[in-house]
């Protein structure tokens, strides 16, 4: 996202009547917000760039751009693909407080029995440990990633394509909103917060049926 300057200076934060303001839209879009990691994947459609890089995959692709959003990046034309997925770690920026915020917006409603996780506290190396969201089947949940495992801790509802959720993390406290609504919190007792737990990570599967979509 294009940074706002004035004389010489990034503008990392604005007020208005005591207020703080959070993002600046334009047409539609965020021309602005005050988040410290933050991808809009509003690019042209194909590797998802080298603000993210690779913690792991268990097939030949990673996640890639697509019509404005992220997917796992199965190729056009490819004739039948198991599930496989891949998981890649924010490394243009990195969280100064383990409290804090994670925002997501749904641009896919995604496959049946396949998952997205995208992860805030994520461990800055090796990918071991996070907590944030999962959302699969239709639904969301918070998720906890503990010692490289996955655990869901709450079912926050359906979704369905457009949807923005977002979680605040206070302490051990993990509560959550789906397009300003509240929907659920979860208290985890070990939920990574230390200092080498500061990124973002997102992993996400994909298959593909033999001759289908």
């Amino acid at each position: 996202m294009p940074q706002i300057r004035a004389q010489g200076k990034t503008i990392t934060a604005i007020r208005a009547q005591g207020k703080t303001i959070t993002r600046v839209r334009f047409g539609g879009r965020d021309v602005w917000t005050a988040a410290q990691l933050t991808d809009l994947f509003d690019r042209d459609d194909g590797p998802i760039g080298p603000d993210w890089v690779l913690e792991s995959k268990s097939g030949n692709y990673e996640l890639a751009i697509s019509a404005g959003g992220v997917r796992y990046g199965i190729p056009d034309g490819l004739v039948g693909l198991t599930t496989k997925d891949a998981t890649m770690r924010f490394v243009k920026a990195k969280s100064t407080s383990a409290d804090g915020y994670l925002e997501v917006q749904i641009s896919h409603k995604g496959s049946y029995d396949h998952s997205t996780r995208v992860w805030r506290r994520y461990a800055d190396s090796g990918g071991a440990s996070g907590v944030g969201f999962d959302f699969r089947d239709s639904r969301a949940y918070i998720t906890k990633r503990v010692s490289s495992a996955n655990t869901l801790v709450l079912d926050l509802g359906a979704f369905v394509v457009g949807d923005i959720f977002r979680m605040r993390q206070v302490g051990n406290l993990h509560s959550a909103w789906r397009n300003g609504e509240f929907v659920g919190e979860a208290t985890i007792a070990d939920a990574p917060s230390g200092s080498t737990n500061r990124s973002l990570g997102l992993r996400m599967e994909g298959s593909k049926d033999f001759l289908g979509p």
